[in-house]
């Protein structure tokens, strides 16, 4: 937690224009913090807890999203396209997110989801499936460290960040 509250203050992060550090805690931190659901022992899958979490991260999520593509409308004088709204909306992908309600906060609400359902689902399978898993989250890593574009890897590779695309290019 203290890694993402460092990565977010501007201060230390831009100071004279140098990003040495935020590039350095931008390769890992957002990751590590994807990973620590997995260290932490877990009761058994069950909906009640499936539904609870929808409920602490997407209930959340939606209303924000709606509040604000309101409040985004109405200072930049446009009428949200239902299409790139939706897509948007589902996706959580950054950058449509930044075009529809004025900014990229809130994608990591529905991929907290998504890593939850991850993690519950990876607690409650055999060793082989477990094996593919981590297996495929080793080679996903190496391979981010092999590019020296770290940043917008990570972004690509979040769970949702699987639908990461501008609205412009369709």
């Amino acid at each position: 937690m203290l890694l993402i509250i460092i990565g977010h203050n501007a201060i230390l992060m831009e100071h004279n224009g140098d990003f040495t550090l935020k590039s350095f805690l931008y390769s890992f931190h957002v990751w590590a913090f994807f990973i620590l659901p997995f260290l932490y022992p877990i009761p058994t899958l069950s909906k009640e807890k499936i539904v609870r979490n929808a409920k602490r991260l997407l209930l959340p999520y939606t209303l924000l999203f709606v509040l604000f593509l309101i409040g985004y409308s109405i200072l930049s004088h446009k009428t949200p396209e239902i299409k790139n709204t939706l897509l948007a909306f589902l996706s959580a992908s950054q950058i449509l997110l930044k075009d529809t309600i004025g900014f990229r906060l809130l994608w990591f609400l529905p991929t907290m989801f998504i890593v939850l359902l991850a993690r519950d689902y990876y607690f409650y399978q055999n060793k082989y499936i477990r094996l593919l898993i981590i297996a495929s989250c080793v080679l996903i890593l190496i391979y981010s460290l092999i590019d020296s574009n770290n940043y917008w890897k990570v972004m690509h590779l979040m769970p949702f960040g699987l639908i990461y695309y501008h609205a412009s290019s369709y």
